[in-house]
């Protein structure tokens, strides 16, 4: 007897044969359950079936309390780290560029808007080479979706076109996308590019200079070379006045292979910004009328006459050495350019406001007001002129248009005159026509009296 309980009935709970649980019934009657034996474990079985499906209903439910936490929590993994990626993809200075497997752009970071000039709304759906240039398609877009297909990376440059019909050229990378569920099968693309239209800019002009550089520097020293074998060879058949003359040439192949010898150190020393000298109050007038007097000599020779009118101090700030090379480069330009009997001028002046002529924004000066005064140097000639095709390019370095050949010079000259007046926040303009000679007009700003 237990608690004044006098019978006892106990009946496993089971479901598909296997035991889950025990049901225990008591009673106060002595052999209250032995005529109820069957209807007891009848009544038992349902109750069984039904408790069973109560705990897996339980069970279920705290499953799935789980597994809805736990892919919450991967959700916001993956939401995190997609916007850590794009936020990389932002940041970075190379476009980068997502696509399909047929080329379609699927994403584009904001370099790839400031590359390109398209939008991001623009650029999305639309095909990823559609800035190609023709010639690029050709060479390059069907091998890189070749080995992109192959699930090899792609490497190589390509030339394009930007929204305002700019040319760039471009190195461009594509690595192959696969779908996780089918590593072998690629689903697209990320293409990264980087903008090297100045490398390629650079690389252009270092090789022109290369080649100008050596064509210059064989001439004088080619020149030189026959003079000096001849002299050693013919020495004691040379009359005293053949003799002078080779020396002579030798003498002046030595002078311009030094003039080029120095013009490519000044360029090098303004490349480098190592020009800086110490700035002070220079007469641009007594400047330009020391430099006439001293390329006069040259300008005779040719049977020039040269005018130079500068008798009003005009004073600016900036370096003697470089200005002086300045209005030395375009004078002897002029004398150069001019045949024999050719009339030459310089004068020195000052002007007020900012002449028609200046370039937007000026060189050096974008932010000086429009009537303050100007330092005006002219350089003017009746020679030969410049024809409008040559203009463009007129302060290249090295180029000098259809003269080469014809008269001796290294296409420095105006480089560097230019180049020294921008440093000294002015410009030159020219003003020129075939056979009716030539202008350039420098302007410097005019120092102030506190200077």
């Amino acid at each position: 007897i237990v608690h004044g309980l006098h019978s006892m009935a106990v009946f496993p709970l089971s479901s598909d044969e296997a035991i889950f649980g025990v049901l225990y019934l008591a009673a106060r009657p002595r052999d209250a359950f032995s005529d109820r034996m069957k209807f007891l474990e009848a009544a038992v079985a349902p109750i069984g079936v039904r408790l069973q499906n109560y705990l897996l209903h339980q069970e279920m439910q705290a499953r799935a309390a789980g597994l809805e936490e736990a892919v919450s929590e991967r959700t916001l993994e993956l939401q995190t780290e997609r916007n850590r990626t794009q936020a990389i993809l932002e940041t970075v200075g190379e476009s980068v560029v997502v696509t399909d497997v047929d080329g379609q752009t699927l994403f584009c970071n904001t370099a790839t808007e400031a590359l390109t000039g398209f939008s991001r709304d623009e650029a999305l759906g639309q095909p990823f080479w559609r800035h190609w240039s023709a010639q690029a398609m050709k060479d390059s877009w069907l091998p890189a979706r070749r080995a992109l297909s192959a699930g090899q990376p792609w490497r190589g440059e390509v030339t394009g076109y930007r929204k305002d019909g700019t040319l760039y050229v471009l190195a461009v990378t594509g690595t192959p996308l696969y779908d996780e569920r089918e590593a072998p099968h690629v689903t697209g693309a990320v293409w990264v590019q980087r903008d090297i239209t100045a490398l390629k800019e650079i690389e252009r002009l270092k090789d022109h200079f290369v080649s100008n550089v050596s064509h210059e520097l064989r001439t004088p020293i080619s020149i030189m070379s026959l003079s000096c074998d001849n002299l050693e060879t013919f020495y004691d058949r040379l009359s005293d006045g053949q003799r002078r003359q080779l020396v002579q040439s030798i003498h002046e192949q030595a002078h311009h292979l030094s003039g080029l010898v120095e013009d490519i150190l000044t360029l090098s020393q303004i490349d480098g910004g190592r020009v800086s000298q110490a700035w002070q109050r220079v007469d641009l007038a007594r400047l330009v009328c020391e430099e006439t007097a001293r390329l006069r000599p040259a300008a005779e020779k040719q049977s020039h006459q040269i005018q130079v009118v500068a008798g009003t101090p005009v004073i600016v700030l900036g370096s003697e050495v470089q200005l002086r090379r300045a209005v030395r480069n375009l004078l002897d330009n002029a004398i150069k350019y001019t045949p024999a009997g050719g009339q030459i001028s310089c004068t020195c002046e000052t002007r007020l406001g900012a002449p028609v002529e200046a370039p937007s924004p000026m060189p050096g000066a974008a932010s000086l007001p429009p009537k303050r005064a100007w330092a005006v140097v002219e350089v003017s000639d009746n020679g030969i002129g410049i024809a409008a095709e040559n203009m463009p390019y007129l302060f290249e370095r090295f180029y000098r248009g259809n003269a080469e050949g014809a008269i001796q010079g290294t296409g420095l000259g105006l480089s560097i005159a230019q180049e020294l007046v921008v440093l000294h926040g002015g410009w030159i303009n020219v003003a020129s026509a075939p056979g009716q000679g030539s202008t350039f007009t420098v302007h410097l700003p005019l120092a102030d009296s506190t200077d």
